[in-house]
């Protein structure tokens, strides 16, 4: 389970969030300029908040009462950024085990075919990432992501350069996908239509008894 209740001042508003998430897909639903992509950041560890605490399972990842901010290689947390940040000169395949460069040489070749398998991108795998269509840049991303086998994983707007019916199928993938790992997914979107991808959702809004502070509350998926 992932507990995350911290504070985080940024140039025009402060940030407020308080949240929590066990083996389910949460999604964050918010404007342009809301803190999304700042809370993926301080939850990974990017970013440091300004107080609070988040937990992942029994691991303490940050207190500021404690002292305590992990770094980011230290937590055990995917992430997917918006633009899926492969490296153009790497084929699939080492994209791919760049993720893993902490293996063992044996274990990187079982995970490298396992992963490409699972994905279904075997046949990509000596091909660049300007071969490759907006769905299998997401998947490549995704299975280097998946190969450190973290215990979170975090996406941000994935779903967001997509046409309609790519959409619709990633939605189903990102489903079956969280179903076989069985870890918390946290998504953030600005559309509303990717609110059913969640089993909680959290939407952003502006409290305005304390100015320009944006808080981050729960309501049904």
């Amino acid at each position: 389970m992932l507990k995350a209740k911290f504070v985080k001042k940024l140039p025009d508003f402060v940030l407020k969030v308080d949240l929590f998430v066990d083996k389910e897909i949460l999604v964050l639903i918010g404007p342009s300029g809301s803190g999304k992509t700042t809370v993926l950041e301080c939850i990974s560890g990017l970013q440091k908040p300004d107080s609070g605490e988040i937990i992942l399972g029994e691991k303490v990842l940050f207190s500021s009462s404690r002292r305590i901010n992990l770094p980011s290689y230290k937590r055990g947390i995917g992430y997917i950024f918006q633009e899926y940040a492969l490296f153009n000169h790497l084929t699939v395949k080492d994209n791919i085990l760049y993720g893993a460069k902490n293996l063992l040489k044996e274990e990187k070749e079982k995970q490298l075919n396992e992963i490409l398998k699972q994905f279904n991108i075997s046949h990509l795998a000596e091909r660049y990432p300007v071969q490759l269509s907006g769905g299998e840049r997401q998947r490549v991303a995704m299975a280097r992501t998946l190969i450190t086998k973290p215990h979170l994983l975090l996406l941000d707007e994935p779903l967001s350069a997509m046409d309609r019916k790519l959409r619709e199928r990633l939605r189903k993938e990102i489903k079956e996908l969280h179903k076989q790992w069985n870890i918390p997914f946290v998504l953030v979107t600005h559309c509303r239509c990717e609110a059913e991808l969640g089993d909680k959702v959290f939407k952003a809004e502006k409290d305005e008894n304390k100015g320009e502070t944006i808080m981050w509350f729960c309501q049904s998926a």
